[in-house]
């Protein structure tokens, strides 16, 4: 068993990514980014900090791309504007991992799974962000796995109390959540935003959840 108690907190991202959007500091409870495996884990310190935009956070993982099997997070996730964030994991996601002249360790895997896992700290975010009380955006697979976190943000944000956008690439490359369940509750503080019990916009498959 893996575990964290400290809190953690970032400066802004800077800058502008090849895809153009806003570079963000990844910050996670116990890990900033997984491409591995992580089981039976938890972290309990608070992530982040709200007057501080452009953040990736997560009560355990900022972003994951790997495994969350068995684990949990109990702290606090706070975030600025334009920023993303979820009680367990800020953004599940495949990823591709590449690492020039390096060899990927024995875990390393591109599942972007969550599984039997959990949140129940606050999630909070400014403006202009994407916020859910398991994960902020999502797409990969999450199952079996369960919020209480009660989810804000505010004008012009999409929140959801499990994950605020469940993502779509194509038919094979989406956002799939079975067996979960949300039950904290979901606020915007401003305007024009989008909130739902569950998923704030869904692109993805949804199967045998409630909110």
């Amino acid at each position: 068993k893996t575990f964290a108690i400290g809190t953690v907190t970032g400066d802004s991202g800077v800058g502008i990514n090849k895809d153009g959007f806003n570079r963000t500091t990844g910050l996670g409870g116990l890990v900033g980014q997984n491409n591995g495996v992580i089981g039976h884990s938890f972290a309990t310190g608070d992530v982040g900090t709200l007057g501080v935009d452009n953040l990736e956070a997560g009560g355990l993982v900022g972003f994951n791309s790997g495994m969350i099997k068995h684990s949990f997070a109990s702290g606090n996730v706070a975030a600025g504007n334009k920023s993303t964030a979820g009680g367990l994991v800020g953004d599940n996601n495949h990823d591709d991992f590449a690492c020039d002249g390096c060899t990927p360790g024995f875990g390393q895997n591109n599942k972007a799974l969550i599984s039997h896992s959990y949140a129940s700290g606050t999630v909070t975010v400014g403006a202009d962000s994407l916020a859910g009380g398991l994960a902020g955006t999502n797409r990969g697979t999450i199952n079996s796995s369960h919020t209480s976190s009660n989810v804000t943000g505010g004008h012009d944000s999409i929140l959801g109390g499990f994950v605020g956008v469940g993502d779509f690439r194509s038919s094979t490359d989406l956002s799939v959540i079975t067996d979960s369940s949300a039950s904290g509750s979901v606020t915007s503080t401003g305007p024009n935003s989008i909130v739902a019990g569950f998923v704030g916009v869904n692109g993805g498959d949804i199967f045998n959840s409630q909110a």
